[in-house]
C-alpha cells in the first residue's frame, strides 16, 4: 500500500503470481507457533498465499553465503532476501547490546556494506528486488573512533556515537542504483525504514 506506484507496482505484481490460501497446511512447527501467536492479536488480520501453479517452473530458490552470491543459483536473480543480516558481517551491535569493545573494532562497516551491495547489484536483474529486515542494528550503525566527527552523532543515553547517515542506505542510494519502494516501522521505534529496494538499471 505504500509502494511507489510510479516506479514499481509491487502489490499488483504479487497478486498476479500468488493465490490466497484459506486453510494452509503447515509442515513447519515454527510457522504454526507463529500463526497461533498472531491469532492472539485479533487486530492483526492474517492472510496466507501460495504461488500459482503456472509460475512454479519459473522460480528457483537458492540459499547460501551473501559473500559468495556470484556463485549461487542462476547467473542473475529476480529477488534477493537478506533480512535482518547486515549487522553480522559489519559486527554492528544493537544499541541495547552495545559493548565498549565496538569502539575499538577496526571493521570498516562502510566498506563491508559497499562490497555486499555491489555484489547484490551485480547479481540482480534490472528491476530486481532486495528485501531487508527492519532490525535497528541493520539500519543504525555504531561509529567507532576512526569515523570522522562530522559523520557521527553522540548518543548520551548509550554513551556511544552512531553514523549520521546509515551506511547501508547510503550504499543502496549511491548513483541511484537502487530506490526504496516499501517502508516498514523500525523495530522498537516509530521511525519508518526502507525494507524493500528495487534495482533501477
Amino acid at each position: 500500500e505504500n509502494c511507489n506506484d510510479e516506479n514499481y507496482d509491487l502489490k499488483n505484481k504479487f497478486y498476479k503470481i500468488m493465490d490466497v490460501v484459506e486453510n494452509p497446511d503447515f509442515k513447519n512447527d515454527e510457522s504454526l507457533k507463529l500463526v497461533r501467536l498472531m491469532n492472539s492479536f485479533p487486530e492483526i488480520k492474517l492472510k496466507f498465499f501460495k504461488l500459482k501453479d503456472e509460475h512454479k517452473k519459473e522460480l528457483s530458490y537458492n540459499l547460501g553465503d551473501i559473500n559468495d552470491i556470484k556463485n549461487l543459483g542462476p547467473q542473475k536473480a529476480g529477488a534477493i532476501y537478506f533480512r535482518n543480516a547486515f549487522y553480522i558481517p559489519t559486527k554492528n551491535y544493537d544499541l541495547n547490546e552495545f559493548d565498549i569493545s565496538e569502539i575499538y573494532d577496526k571493521t570498516d562497516k562502510k566498506q563491508v556494506i559497499n562490497d555486499i551491495v555491489d555484489k547484490i547489484y551485480d547479481k540482480l536483474l534490472p528491476g530486481g528486488i532486495l528485501v531487508l529486515g527492519n532490525l535497528l542494528k541493520d539500519h543504525v550503525y555504531i561509529a567507532g573512533d576512526d569515523v570522522p566527527e562530522d559523520e557521527k552523532l553522540f548518543l548520551p543515553s548509550y554513551f556511544c556515537h552512531i553514523y549520521k547517515e546509515s551506511p547501508l542506505h547510503a550504499a543502496l542510494s549511491k548513483d541511484n542504483r537502487f530506490i526504496p519502494i516499501y517502508f516498514t516501522e523500525g523495530e522498537k521505534s516509530c521511525m519508518s525504514v526502507p525494507t524493500i529496494w528495487q534495482k533501477v538499471s
